[in-house]
């Protein structure tokens, strides 16, 4: 089994969506996205769990980032040590211009 750890930039997306979600539908929408969105990164602690690597970093020749869809948001990760660990990255909705967004995130250092 792996392990997931979250970084600083991950963490804070996921909070800034989740209090997005609070603002404007409510805290019991909020807490039904965090347990959707928590509940599919718990999968990830499985190795048998398909991974995908994101093909836009790819693209632009960033490798090691993989991606996991949660409609509509798209959880940015890392594995290491050894495929024992998950480091999610980062968490994106796709709603918004992924092109620019990604664009800033590298160029901020936060993915």
């Amino acid at each position: 089994m792996r392990e997931i750890i979250w970084t600083k930039h991950g963490e804070n997306a996921f909070n800034e969506i989740l209090e997005y979600i609070t603002k404007n539908s409510g805290p019991i929408n909020s807490n039904k996205i965090y347990e959707k969105v928590i509940g599919e990164i718990e999968l990830l602690k499985s190795e048998r769990v398909k991974t995908r690597k994101s093909q836009e970093l790819l693209n632009i020749s960033i490798d090691g980032i993989y991606e996991l869809h949660i409609n509509p948001w798209r959880v940015y990760y890392k594995i290491i040590n050894d495929n024992k660990t998950v480091s999610i990255q980062q968490i994106i909705d796709t709603r918004r211009n992924m092109e620019e967004l990604l664009v800033n995130l590298i160029i901020e250092k936060k993915i």
